[in-house]
């Protein structure tokens, strides 16, 4: 019997298809457990408005963290290859003489 081949590398989780399956579940979470929760205490559907407005506030906060984490990475490589074509001959900035 042939063993299959382990994976070495992490698979990425940051993709649409991973990042639209998460905010589906959070969203079914949050709002399940509102849900739930009315259900238990006999109100009003308070706690599922509750929970799907924290979910999604949560998860815009999440995302627009890494988002703006993808785009420091994107920044920091592209000033990279931007110094490396030029061969460092950046000038310095000048200083203002007072």
């Amino acid at each position: 019997m042939k063993l299959l081949p382990s994976q070495q590398t992490r698979v990425a989780t940051d993709d649409a298809l991973g990042m639209a399956i998460e905010i589906a579940l959070v969203m079914a979470i949050f709002a399940g457990g509102g849900f739930a929760l009315d259900q238990w205490l006999g109100t009003l559907p308070v706690f599922m408005i509750v929970g799907s407005v924290f979910g999604a506030v949560g998860l815009f906060i999440k995302n627009k963290y890494r988002y703006d984490a993808k785009m420091d990475a994107h920044e920091a490589e592209r000033r990279a290859a931007t110094a490396t074509r030029s061969g460092s001959s950046a000038e310095p900035a000048e200083t203002p003489r007072g």
